[in-house]
Parts: C-alpha cells; sequence; structure tokens
C-alpha cells in the first residue's frame, strides 16, 4: 500500500501552504490599501453644504401687509416689487405738511405783492412811508419763516418712508418661502418673504483637527451628492479658517464627542449642478466613478 503523500512530505507540504498563504496575506493587504486610498482612512473625506444665500425682504416700520406680488417659485431681478406695506398713515403726514407748506407761501405771496403795489404808489406819491413799513416787516418776518422752516426736510423723509413700503428684491434670485400674506400685520424686520440670490455655487466644509495641516488652498478635491444624484464633480479648495474650533452638530462625525476643526471653503468647476444647500461627500482622493465619467467622455 502506498503512503499517503502528506506523511512522506510533511515538510514540502507545509512549505507550500506558507507561500499561498502569504500570497493570499498580501493580496489582502493590497486590496484594503487600494480601498482605504481612494475611500476610506481619515483624510478620505468629509460632509459639507453648497452655501445658500437669502435675501429677506422685510419692513423697516411695523404694519399691515397690503398685498403680495411674487408666488413661491417665481424668478426676480433686482428692483422687482415684491410686497407693499401700508403707507396711508405716512401719505396723510405728507399731505398736511404739504398743505402747511403752501399756505405759508401762499402768505409770503401774498404779502409781496402788496408790498410792490406800494412801492409803485409811493413812486407815485399817492402813498407814502408810513404805509408800507408794517408790510415790509411781515415780509421779512414770514421769509425768515420760510428760509427756517422744516417742512421740505420733513417731506423728504417722508417720501423716502413711503418708498420703503414697497419691499423690492435686492438681487436677481428665486422666490423660496412666503412667510406673510396681504392683510398681516408684521413687526419692522419681520421678513414677509424669502429669495435664493442666484450665484456661483460655493461649498463649505469642516476639516477634522488631525487633518487641518493637510489641506492647503488651491487642493482639488472631488464632491459626490449625498442624494446620489448626479455626477462627481471637481473643485478647489479656496480658503481655509485660521482657528480651529467645535464643529457642530451636522459635521460632527461623533456626534457624543467634541469634534474640533477647521472650515474649508470649496469653489466647484464651471457649469456644476449642485442646488444651494444640498449636501455632499468631499473627497481629497479621486473616485473610481469620476475617472470612469472622464474617460467616457473623452
Amino acid at each position: 500500500m502506498k503512503k499517503n503523500n502528506l506523511s512522506k512530505h510533511p515538510p514540502v507540504f507545509l512549505s507550500q501552504l506558507k507561500i499561498r498563504t502569504s500570497f493570499f496575506v498580501w493580496l489582502l493587504a493590497a486590496i484594503a490599501g487600494i480601498f482605504v486610498y481612494f475611500h476610506g482612512g481619515q483624510f478620505g473625506g468629509m460632509t459639507g453644504s453648497v452655501v445658500t444665500t437669502f435675501d429677506n425682504a422685510a419692513p423697516l416700520e411695523g404694519g399691515r401687509v397690503t398685498a403680495v406680488f411674487v408666488q413661491i417659485g417665481d424668478g426676480v431681478t433686482q428692483g422687482t416689487p415684491l410686497a407693499q406695506m401700508d403707507a396711508s398713515l405716512l401719505e396723510a403726514e405728507k399731505a398736511v405738511f404739504e398743505a402747511e407748506g403752501r399756505a405759508l407761501e401762499g402768505e409770503l405771496s401774498a404779502v409781496t405783492v402788496e408790498v410792490t403795489r406800494l412801492e409803485k404808489m409811493m413812486a407815485q406819491q399817492l402813498a407814502d412811508e408810513q404805509d408800507i413799513l408794517s408790510l415790509r416787516v411781515k415780509q421779512k418776518t414770514l421769509q425768515a419763516v420760510v428760509a427756517s422752516s422744516e417742512i421740505d426736510h420733513q417731506i423728504r423723509l417722508l417720501d423716502m418712508r413711503i418708498q420703503n413700503c414697497t419691499l423690492r428684491a435686492q438681487a436677481a434670485g428665486i422666490v423660496s418661502r412666503l412667510y406673510h400674506s396681504s392683510g398681516d400685520v408684521v413687526q419692522a424686520g419681520d421678513p414677509i418673504l424669502s429669495s435664493v440670490i442666484n450665484q456661483e455655487p460655493t461649498v463649505v466644509g469642516f476639516l477634522s483637527e488631525y487633518n487641518a495641516r493637510d489641506v492647503s488652498v488651491g487642493m482639488d478635491t472631488y464632491l459626490t451628492p449625498v442624494s446620489g444624484r448626479g455626477a462627481v464633480v471637481r473643485a478647489k479648495v479656496v480658503s481655509l479658517t485660521p482657528d480651529v474650533f467645535a464643529l457642530p452638530g451636522r459635521a460632527n462625525p461623533l456626534p457624543s464627542q467634541s469634534y474640533r476643526g477647521r472650515r474649508v471653503l470649496l469653489k466647484p468647476e464651471d457649469g456644476c449642478t449642485l442646488l444651494p444647500g444640498e449636501e455632499v461627500q468631499i473627497q481629497f482622493r479621486r473616485p473610481w466613478t469620476f475617472r470612469l465619467r472622464k474617460g467616457a467622455a473623452q
């Protein structure tokens, strides 16, 4: 009977087993290293969001909203009327000042006409100085009152307040929220509506303190929408906060622990389709998907 090869040559078998085991160990280590290089590690990436800038339409003075001219989703340009506040009291106050001004100017005009008439009569020796003296005193008094009057100044101030009752867009954008409607009474500074300003997308992220020295301005990064929709977008680091501070809850990967880091601002490449407020994964290693998309495009 033939003996088993294992019992006949145990050193050879063990040697082959060691070689195969070492091969698989190195293979697994290489695969893990590649995975960590592109997807893992503490320096693999972070979470960020597209910066959203709002234009809040709020009155400078409290009052009643008489009209809202836009709806959610409407596009607006700079200067577009958005809402109207009740200006009836201001207009009534302006009318009072205008009436006072007209009365004062009318009285001065009448006295001036009479002084001119008496001066002509004096030239024809039909009147004397005593007849015109009191009128000249009254004329000078009225002229001084008109010169020092605050009526014109008050009217200009009321005009400005009336203009401010019409709320206008400060920049081009899209109406995103309506907080009040016609007939509501709002306080000064209370927004009636908000618009998202049209601007080139900017992404803000928070870099852990551990990697704070590994990122520099001008470095390439890659943004992947958390929603899974849309292509990977290349971006560049444009600024870093000089100080290290505690990260907010949304950016903290360990909410139960204190997590410190720096704020990093990224500028995506032109033509990207990122939406305001969208959350993205920020990677410092080029993803495989980005390379594939680039290769397919070529």
